[in-house]
């Protein structure tokens, strides 16, 4: 399987939260764990990023390079913030009814690693990335970064987020593609 991995903003654009946490270059660090994990399961995995870019520029040329470069699946990698310290958890968001099975599939292991959310899988039509990708296309919120045991697990344990992601889509194409 292709497989396009998306860091989620632009360069100090994104959600920032406890211990410095900054949504990009953490995405960044779970995006290269990421694709040597898929890599090794066999996959081709590349990761797009453009942090020099505005974010429609950003949004609008990696969304281009997936449509144009053929793939088969899209992950966009990003963290949420909260005015408090309260709101926790992790979520996967979809379009499309086949980007549903894929969303549920890495939110069954994201979420356990990173549990509080209610809705672990959510349709979110309004998601530039998830609209204008060709392929199923997810976007993994990976907990909340103004969470201290989210924040805890995004900065120590970026890599058990990629697992738990790459596992996901391991059970995806075990049983759907």
């Amino acid at each position: 399987m292709k497989i396009a991995i998306d860091i989620g903003h632009v360069n100090r654009s994104g959600a920032t939260g406890l211990y410095g946490l900054e949504e990009h270059e953490t995405a960044s660090t779970i995006a290269e764990s990421l694709r040597l994990l898929l890599r090794k399961a066999g996959h081709i995995a590349n990761i797009f990023d453009f942090p020099t870019l505005g974010n429609d520029e950003e949004l609008a040329r990696v969304a281009r390079a997936i449509n144009e470069g053929y793939y088969d699946l899209s992950i966009s990698l990003h963290f949420d913030s909260a005015s408090s310290p309260g709101p926790h958890g992790a979520h996967v968001c979809y379009l499309s009814e086949r980007g549903k099975v894929v969303a549920q599939c890495v939110a069954d292991h994201l979420a356990a690693l990173l549990p509080g959310r209610a809705e672990t899988v959510q349709r979110r039509p309004g998601l530039y990335i998830l609209k204008h990708t060709v392929p199923p296309a997810i976007l993994c919120e990976c907990g909340f970064g103004t969470s201290p045991q989210d924040a805890a697990i995004l900065r120590d344990q970026p890599d058990a987020i990629a697992r738990a992601i790459a596992k996901g889509i391991a059970d995806y194409t075990s049983r759907h593609a």
